[in-house]
């Protein structure tokens, strides 16, 4: 074979492969929108050319020969590694082995490939480099074709209640323990708001937004296309949900909610992960050599200026809906309190604190505006899609140290849904004690 198509081959496959083990990333960032789909394309593309440019400074420096046996090395433990954690997350590799025998068989791995490589022609090489290449192209796309062939359809579950104009608001990571600031803002505005204490449908957002929407468990939740998450055999397509309400508008984040057909409005926001694709894929790329998170990543994951950036977006496209002009429902799920500090930068228990407020303030702008346009004819739900993670953002930098003090009012298991109406009636939190979107309205 002919030099150069040699290095566009080995280089192919390690690319390839590379991204095959960065699946997910690769489908989460789009599914959640961290960055547009142009942008995550781009710095693919980016690596595979970067992986080209070895490979052909390795064949000028040290030959055609050695360089595809070096690179087809490492193209084989990074195939090896990422066959071994697809059967891990398959729960096909959770036998628990002595130290002793890992590091056996990771010699043992390693001294095959190089015996392989050492005494193999140059054409098995080649079909090797192939093969390789054929399966992380199907690994790729098979979710594709998993959500293709067996996803189904779901009916909306964002209804007008008692056929009122509704707003489904979620307030993301609000504790079960931290709602008096929000109930009092209620109160204060002559409402009595009916509350309960729910069971989260999931620790995380990923896992528990699919649970509200369809009842299902989603506990080992991923994203396996643009618009869809796959859990086990449980998948929700957000392009699939039906039964959409004439005058639905949404505004939304963490999610693929614009992908919901039907809607009279919508808007998706960014979800603020890193301000650059090329420190978010860093940090991604690195974990396959180093396991824990670098200061580098941790300092820059979700910083509160691009984090308040977001906020204030989506603020401005909720008060832009055409509900407030024209009623229907609305569903919002909104990055409050959800840290990183609003207005405040502090300790995690401050900031939080700090977020309730400034959610409360927002729960009264929205009663206000209600009354000024509806009257009493409307139906204000507020809920969450888990409390507040303090084992997640301890981890953080910012936070590791002084700052993620515990305090008992934050660190609750269950989350509130809180019904807030001028109107009469009563209602019913859903039947299993779980969070979910179905009230029964009585």
């Amino acid at each position: 074979m002919h030099p150069i198509k040699l290095n566009l081959l080995v280089a192919l496959a390690f690319a390839l492969t590379l991204f095959a083990n960065s699946s997910e990333w690769i489908w989460g960032s789009i599914y959640h929108f961290t960055h547009p789909a142009w942008q995550v394309v781009s710095i693919l593309a980016a690596y595979a050319l970067i992986t080209l440019a070895f490979v052909a400074s390795l064949t000028i420096f040290l030959g055609s020969k050695k360089s595809l046996q070096i690179v087809s090395f490492a193209t084989l433990v990074l195939y090896i590694y990422t066959v071994y954690v697809v059967a891990r997350q398959l729960n096909a590799a959770q036998v628990p082995w002595p130290m002793s025998a890992k590091y056996f068989s990771i010699v043992v791995v390693l001294l095959g490939i190089s015996i392989f490589l050492y005494s193999a022609k140059i054409e098995y090489i080649v079909r090797v480099n192939t093969a390789i290449s054929l399966s992380a192209i199907f690994y790729l796309i098979s979710p594709l074709l998993v959500v293709a062939f067996t996803s189904q359809v779901v009916a909306s579950p964002f209804k007008k209640i008692n056929n009122t104009n509704t707003i489904y608001l979620l307030l993301d990571e609000l504790s079960d323990t931290a709602i008096d600031p929000i109930i009092r803002a209620l109160e204060s505005e002559n409402i009595k708001p009916i509350r309960s204490s729910l069971i989260t449908a999931g620790s995380d957002t990923i896992f528990s937004i699919p649970a509200m929407i369809t009842g299902k468990k989603f506990d080992q939740a991923r994203p396996c296309s643009a618009t869809a998450v796959c859990s086990g055999g449980n998948i929700l397509d957000f392009s699939k949900i039906s039964q959409v309400e004439n005058k639905l508008s949404i505004v939304g984040v963490h999610h693929p909610y614009c992908a919901i057909k039907g809607l009279r409005y919508c808007y998706q926001s960014m979800l603020p992960t890193y301000e650059s694709i090329i420190i978010d894929s860093v940090c991604f790329f690195t974990k396959l050599v180093y396991r824990g998170q670098l200061d580098f990543c941790s300092s820059r994951l979700m910083p509160p200026n691009l984090v308040n950036n977001v906020r204030n977006e989506m603020f401005s496209a909720y008060w832009a809906a055409p509900f407030w002009s024209e009623g229907g429902v609305m569903f919002a799920h909104f990055l409050l309190p959800h840290p990183p500090g609003l207005h405040i930068e502090g300790g995690l228990n401050e900031e939080y604190a700090a977020n309730i407020n400034d959610a409360a303030l927002f729960v009264t702008a929205n009663i206000v505006a209600l009354d000024k346009k509806f009257d009493k004819n409307y139906t204000l739900v507020i809920t969450t899609d888990h409390p507040l993670r303090r084992n997640v953002w301890c981890k953080f930098k910012r936070y590791s140290n002084d700052g993620c003090m515990s305090d008992p009012l934050y660190s609750s298991k269950n989350v509130p849904m809180i019904v807030a109406s001028r109107a009469s009636y009563y209602y019913h939190p859903p039947d299993n004690g779980i969070n979910k979107f179905q009230l029964d309205v009585r």
